[in-house]
């Protein structure tokens, strides 16, 4: 269980750098400061909600990226 957790953290951070140029400095503070704490559930979310509410724009590959990080969340439930 815990290299599950280790693997959703090192795939919210790889998102974070793969957004490293959409998100602000402090976007991306915020994200990783969730991330630091194990809230990877908020991070994902105020990640997503950063995006949608800034208008960001990303590729698919981010998209589909984040989308894995969500499916293996869920699958932890």
């Amino acid at each position: 269980m815990k290299d599950k957790y280790l693997d959703i953290e090192t795939r919210l951070n790889n998102v974070l750098k793969m957004l490293n140029t959409a998100f602000s400095f402090d976007e991306r503070k915020e994200v990783q400061g969730f991330i630091d704490v194990g809230e990877y559930g908020v991070a994902l979310t105020t990640l997503n909600d950063i995006i949608t509410e800034e208008e960001k724009v990303v590729t698919q590959d981010v998209y589909s990226y984040i989308d894995e990080i969500q499916q293996l969340m869920d699958n932890d439930k």
